[in-house]
């Protein structure tokens, strides 16, 4: 039970991790876009 836990609780950090890498991409791509276009 308790490695189960464990194991979820590490793939949530993982997926959270995941996601966190999306958000920061796409808020790149973004700040490019709005300097391209003064």
């Amino acid at each position: 039970m308790v490695t189960g836990l464990l194991v979820v609780t590490a793939v949530i950090n993982l997926i959270t991790a995941v996601i966190n890498l999306m958000t920061a991409i796409n808020n790149r791509k973004k700040n490019d876009d709005c300097d391209e276009q003064p």
